[in-house]
């Protein structure tokens, strides 16, 4: 899975499509859809900037390309000039982190139900 932090002016994906073509060209685009929302963006990728291109692919997305995007969970699918898949997946598109906090309840020894919490 891929993570895109809104917190970070640049975030780097790593992928491997480089297998995929005979020759590396400049004209990859990244298409996300979210199936939550059935809202779906296009990305263009630039420069490869990978220190061993011929085993894995790097690439930069600033964060001015994505910053109106929803938080959350999309598909992913890396293009080459919108007629030859070359990659898909999911990736997720995050705001700030969040802290997570456990309670833990010390049970009773009359308790014999379950407590859940659900948020």
């Amino acid at each position: 899975m891929l993570l895109l932090d809104k917190t970070k002016e640049t975030n780097e994906i790593v992928v491997t499509i480089i297998e995929n073509l005979n020759t590396y060209t400049p004209s990859l685009g990244l298409v996300l859809y979210s199936p939550e929302s059935k809202v779906t963006h296009e990305i263009a990728l630039g420069e490869n900037q990978s220190l061993f291109p011929e085993r894995y692919d790097s690439f930069i997305i600033p964060k001015a390309d994505f910053i109106d995007f929803n938080d959350g969970y999309y598909i992913y699918q890396i293009y080459h000039d919108t007629d030859l898949l070359l990659e898909t997946g999911y990736l997720k598109i995050i705001s700030d982190k969040k802290t997570v906090e456990y309670v833990a309840i010390k049970p009773q020894e009359t308790d014999d139900d379950f407590i859940v919490y659900q948020s």
